[in-house]
């Protein structure tokens, strides 16, 4: 992948067949977690989708166009997320999608998008 040339590139990995994820540096050494792809995320548990090793670091999220739903608790417990991207090809989120994620305070969601179960709990944001 182009990506893994990126200077600022992580890590990476597969959430199902048509997802990725992507963990890159941003100018202030914070993380950036890119979800790219077509279809939907997989559900995840409370114990964590594959970026958690990241979790203290992660302060921005992108969801990409393509991507078609968040899944169960995707971002769980990323406590200081303050920024992040939802594509217009999202439909759904996950119940706990971004649960704990304290530092955010408000998200642009796709007209019509369907929210989960908490989803928004424990965070700035007023769904």
């Amino acid at each position: 992948e182009a990506e893994e040339l990126d200077p600022n590139y992580v890590d990476s990995g597969a959430c199902s067949n048509d997802v990725m994820w992507f963990v890159t540096r941003l100018e202030n050494g914070k993380l950036k977690l890119t979800i790219k792809g077509n279809g939907a995320m997989p559900d995840f548990s409370t114990a964590g989708a594959p970026w958690y090793g990241y979790a203290a670091d992660i302060v921005e999220i992108e969801i990409c166009e393509g991507v078609t739903t968040v899944g169960r608790c995707a971002f769980y417990g990323l406590k200081f997320v303050r920024k992040a991207t939802v594509a217009s090809t999202v439909t759904a989120i996950g119940d706990y999608g971004f649960y704990m994620c304290f530092l955010l305070k408000s998200i642009d969601l796709p007209d019509g998008v369907t929210v989960g179960k908490d989803a928004f709990v424990k965070t700035g944001v007023a769904i």
